[in-house]
C-alpha cells in the first residue's frame, strides 16, 4: 500500500513538473508584449499573486499600467481579404497595386509608371486597376480626387449619382466655390436637383483609407544593449513582469476546500514566478553571449561575424532548441539606433561625392540601399523616380532632395540619369560633442524629417540647390577641396535649418520607421550572408516575424518577395565579380550563392539578357573604350 502512494506520488510529482516544463518552454518563447499581457491576466486571476511594490518605491517615471496597442485592421488587410475570396485573372498584379496604395488610398503615379515598376503592359495593368477598384471601400485605387469621387458616385444608386458625376467631371471648380446657381445654369438643371447632387457629392469619402490603421504598433524591444563605465551592458526591457511575488493573504486554513484552492493558487503562481525567472537568466544569458561574439559591431568597429545555434550552445551548454526558442520573436535596441550596412569617405574625412550615370548602372537603377550618413542629391538632368521607404517621389531636372540619415531609399530612371550627389556624416558638420551639433544638426536627424525636396519655386530652395551645385563643383579643386566642401556645407546647412519646420507635422516627410527597421534587418541578414543556403523561414525567424509579415514587408517596400530579393542581390554580387575580376564563371557562381552553374547561367540571361560570358566581355569592351564608365556606389 505504501509503496502504491508513493508510485501515485511520483507520478503526479512527474506530471507537475512536465506541466512546468511546458509552460517554461512557452514562456520562452514569449516577446515582451505576449508576457505582459499573460502577467496581467494573472494578476487578475489569481489573488496570491502580485507586484512587489517595493522595487518600484522611488520610481516616479515608472507606469505601473501595462498599457497595450490593439492592432487595428488596416486597408492592406480589407482589401487582401477580398482578393483571396475572389476569383481574379490577375491576382499577384492586383495585390501589387494594393501595396503601391497611399494611407488615403490613392495611388501616386501615372498608370505608365505603374506598368514600368511591375513589367506590366497597360491593357493586363489596366484590368487589373479595374478589379481593385471594384473593392470595398469605393474610392480606392484612384489617381487623384476626381477619380475618387467618380469611383464612389459609379457605385451609388442614389437617383442623382449622374448629375454628380457630371459636377465633379465637369465643374469641379465652380462646386469648390460652391457657386450652385452657376452650376445649375452652366448644365441646364433644375437648382434643386444640382443642390441634392452637391449634397450627394459632399456625403462622399475624400479619402477612403484613411479609415483604416495605416502604422504598425511601435516595437518594444526585449533586450537592450547599453553603454556604461565598463563598455556594454545587456539590459531586459520589462522590469515590472520580472518582479512577481506570492501574496502574503491569509485564509481559514482550517477549511480543507479554501486550503485546496489556496494550495492550486499559490502553486500556479509559483511555477508563473519560476518560469519567468528562468526566462530571465535564459535571455539574460544568451544575448550576453552575442554581445561577446559580435561586440566589435556594436561598437562600429567591424561587421558581423558568422554565428549559429551550435557555436551558442555549445558556449552556453544549453540545448540549441532552447536557443532557438530563447531569440524567437525578440527585438533588440541599441541605444535607440539602428546599425548602419555601409560607410562612405574615410573617419578623418566623412564625406563622399559621386556622379552618376543612371544609365551605367543595371536596369537604369541604384538599388534600394541605406547609410548613416544623410544624402543630397540633385538631378542633373533626366527625370528620377526615388522610392524612399513605401513612397515614390518624381524629380525632374533641376530639382533636388535630401535623404536623411538611415533612411531605406533607391533611384531609378527609365531613360537618362544624370545625379550628382553627396553623403555626408552629421559629425562632418561639427564635433558630436559640440554644441553646434547638439543645437543645430541633432534636432534634425533625429527629427520624423525622413526626406525633403528642393525645387525653385521658393527663395530658400533655390538657395539650397545653388549651394549643393558649388559643394559638387568644388570637388574638382584638389586645393582647397576639403576646407571648401566644409564650409559650404556649413553654408547649406544653415540655410537647411532656418527653413525647415521641425514642429509642423503637415511640412514634414515621413515613412513608417517600425515596418522599415524589419525590412532593413531582413535586407542586412540577407546581404551578409547571400552566398549561404538561405530559406523564406531562415529569413523571417532571423528578426522573430511569420514568413507572411516578411512577404507583407517586401512587398510594400520592395515590390518583389524575400526570395527573389535574394536571387537579385546574388545575381547582382555575380555581375560584380564579372566586371571586376578574372576568376571563372563557375568560380562567381558558387561565390555569389549558386551551386549549380547552369541554374545560374539560365538565371543570369533571363535578367540581363546576355551569358555570363557574353555580359564580361561586353562590359570590358566598354570599359577600356571609356574607364570613366566605371561606377561608383
Amino acid at each position: 500500500m505504501k509503496y502504491q502512494t508513493t508510485q501515485a506520488q511520483k507520478q503526479k510529482q512527474k506530471q507537475i513538473y512536465a506541466k512546468q516544463q511546458i509552460q517554461e518552454l512557452r514562456l520562452l518563447e514569449m516577446g515582451s508584449d505576449e508576457l505582459s499581457s499573460l502577467v496581467e491576466l494573472e494578476l487578475e486571476n489569481n489573488p496570491f499573486l502580485e507586484m512587489d511594490d517595493n522595487y518600484f518605491k522611488g520610481d516616479p517615471d515608472f507606469d505601473l499600467i501595462l498599457n497595450y496597442i490593439q492592432q487595428e485592421e488596416t486597408l492592406t488587410d480589407v482589401l487582401m481579404s477580398q482578393l483571396r475570396i475572389g476569383d481574379y485573372e490577375d491576382e499577384r498584379l492586383i495585390e501589387a497595386l494594393i501595396l503601391l496604395l497611399d494611407s488615403n488610398g490613392y495611388l501616386n503615379m501615372t498608370l505608365d509608371e505603374i506598368c514600368r515598376l511591375l513589367n506590366s503592359d497597360v491593357k493586363t495593368a489596366e484590368r487589373a486597376l479595374a478589379d481593385l477598384r471594384s473593392f470595398e471601400p469605393y474610392g480606392i485605387g484612384a489617381f487623384n480626387l476626381k477619380d475618387c469621387l467618380i469611383l464612389q458616385l459609379i457605385h451609388s444608386d442614389n437617383i442623382y449619382a449622374d448629375l454628380a458625376i457630371e459636377i465633379v467631371e465637369q465643374e469641379l471648380e465652380l462646386l469648390a466655390e460652391n457657386k450652385l446657381k452657376q452650376l445649375a445654369v452652366k448644365l441646364k438643371e433644375e437648382l434643386d436637383d444640382v443642390v441634392k447632387a452637391v449634397a450627394l457629392i459632399r456625403s462622399l469619402d475624400p479619402k477612403p483609407g484613411a479609415r483604416y490603421a495605416s502604422m504598425s504598433p511601435p516595437i518594444e524591444p526585449d533586450v537592450i544593449i547599453k553603454h556604461n563605465d565598463e563598455g556594454l551592458c545587456v539590459e531586459l526591457k520589462d522590469r515590472a513582469v520580472y518582479h512577481l511575488q506570492i501574496s502574503t493573504i491569509c485564509l481559514d486554513d482550517e477549511d480543507e476546500n479554501v486550503k485546496a484552492v489556496r494550495k492550486k493558487y499559490v502553486l500556479d503562481a509559483q511555477q508563473l514566478i519560476s518560469g519567468i525567472t528562468r526566462r530571465c537568466s535564459t535571455l539574460l544569458n544568451v544575448m550576453a553571449q552575442i554581445l561577446i561574439i559580435q561586440e566589435a559591431y556594436f561598437l562600429h568597429q567591424g561587421d558581423l561575424k558568422p554565428m549559429s545555434l551550435k557555436m551558442l550552445s555549445n558556449a552556453l551548454n544549453l540545448n540549441e532548441s532552447t536557443i532557438s526558442r530563447c531569440i524567437k520573436d525578440k527585438t533588440l535596441q541599441f541605444d535607440g539606433q539602428f546599425m548602419e550596412i555601409k560607410q562612405h569617405g574615410s573617419s578623418d574625412y566623412p564625406f563622399q561625392y559621386y556622379y552618376d550615370n543612371l544609365e551605367l548602372f543595371d536596369f537604369h537603377c541604384i538599388e534600394w540601399h541605406w547609410h548613416r550618413e544623410f544624402e543630397f542629391l540633385y538631378v542633373e538632368s533626366g527625370q528620377v523616380t526615388c522610392g524612399i521607404g513605401e513612397k515614390q517621389i518624381i524629380l525632374s531636372e533641376g530639382e533636388a532632395i535630401f535623404i536623411n540619415s538611415k533612411i531605406l531609399h533607391r533611384f531609378y530612371a527609365s531613360s537618362g540619369g544624370i545625379i550628382p550627389n553627396f553623403v555626408c556624416m552629421p559629425e562632418f558638420i561639427a564635433p558630436e560633442n559640440s554644441l553646434i551639433y547638439k543645437k543645430y544638426i541633432l534636432p534634425i536627424i533625429s527629427s520624423n524629417i525622413y526626406f525633403r525636396c528642393f525645387q525653385t519655386d521658393e527663395l530658400w530652395q533655390t538657395k539650397i540647390i545653388q549651394t549643393m551645385i558649388k559643394i559638387m563643383k568644388i570637388q574638382e579643386n584638389e586645393k582647397i577641396r576639403e576646407l571648401a566642401t566644409l564650409a559650404l556645407m556649413q553654408d547649406l546647412w544653415l540655410t537647411f535649418y532656418e527653413n525647415v519646420k521641425l514642429s509642423d507635422k503637415g511640412d514634414v516627410q515621413t515613412v513608417d520607421e517600425v515596418a522599415q527597421k524589419r525590412i532593413q534587418l531582413i535586407m542586412q541578414y540577407i546581404h551578409e550572408n547571400y552566398n549561404h543556403n538561405l530559406s523564406l523561414d531562415e529569413i523571417s525567424s532571423h528578426i522573430g516575424i511569420s514568413k507572411s509579415t516578411a512577404l507583407n514587408l517586401f512587398h510594400r517596400f520592395l515590390h518583389t518577395t524575400p526570395v527573389n530579393y535574394l536571387i537579385g542581390y546574388r545575381l547582382q554580387a555575380a555581375s560584380w565579380l564579372l566586371k571586376n575580376t578574372n576568376k571563372k564563371v563557375k568560380t562567381i557562381a558558387y561565390e555569389s550563392g549558386f551551386h549549380n552553374v547552369d541554374y545560374f547561367c539560365r538565371l543570369f540571361k533571363k535578367r540581363y539578357h546576355l551569358t555570363p560570358s557574353e555580359y564580361r566581355c561586353t562590359c570590358l569592351k566598354l570599359l577600356s573604350a571609356d574607364p570613366s564608365l566605371q561606377t561608383h556606389k
